[in-house]
């Protein structure tokens, strides 16, 4: 049975490891196999689920089948006043999931 919840700090590497996988799983993600660990770092997205989504206005959501994460929601705002209430959404599933 599939869970879903807000994520928690603690859970940021398993988030990492399970983007590093959904990378190689798919063309439509914005990431290449690989790219990620070129371009962020597991400590920017600590910092970014830490400063955006648990203290700020973001929202990301993770789906868990037996703990694992196999699937993520998240609404990004934006930061300018202008469009601060607009926001950009992603989605991810593990392709046994789909």
């Amino acid at each position: 049975m599939i869970k879903y919840k807000s994520i928690e700090a603690e859970e940021a590497e398993d988030f990492w490891n399970f983007l590093t996988v959904l990378d190689k799983e798919t063309d439509c993600m914005m990431y290449e196999p690989g790219e990620r660990t070129i371009r962020s770092s597991l400590e920017e997205l600590k910092e970014d689920i830490f400063s955006n989504v648990i203290h700020g206005g973001d929202f990301l959501c993770i789906a868990l089948d037996d703990g694992r994460i196999v699937g993520y929601l998240r609404a990004e705002r934006g930061k300018c006043n202008r469009i601060r209430h607009m926001a950009y959404i992603v989605t991810g599933i593990m392709k046994s999931y789909r």
